[in-house]
C-alpha cells in the first residue's frame, strides 16, 4: 500500500514536470517558494498539494 502510494506520487510530479517543460514559454507559470522551504513551513500533505 506504502509503495503504491510512493509510486503513485513519484508519478504526479514527473508527469507534472513534463507538461511544465511542454509550455510554450509566455505559459510558463512564475516560480513560487523551493521545497525545502515549504516543507518547512508547511504540513507534508499540503506541500504534495502544492507540488502536484
Amino acid at each position: 500500500m506504502v509503495a503504491s502510494a510512493i509510486i503513485l506520487i513519484g508519478s504526479s510530479l514527473s508527469i507534472r514536470q513534463l507538461y511544465l517543460q511542454s509550455l510554450p514559454n509566455d505559459l510558463v507559470p512564475t516560480c513560487g517558494p523551493d521545497l525545502e522551504y515549504l516543507l518547512e513551513t508547511l504540513p507534508v500533505l499540503e506541500v504534495l498539494l502544492i507540488a502536484i
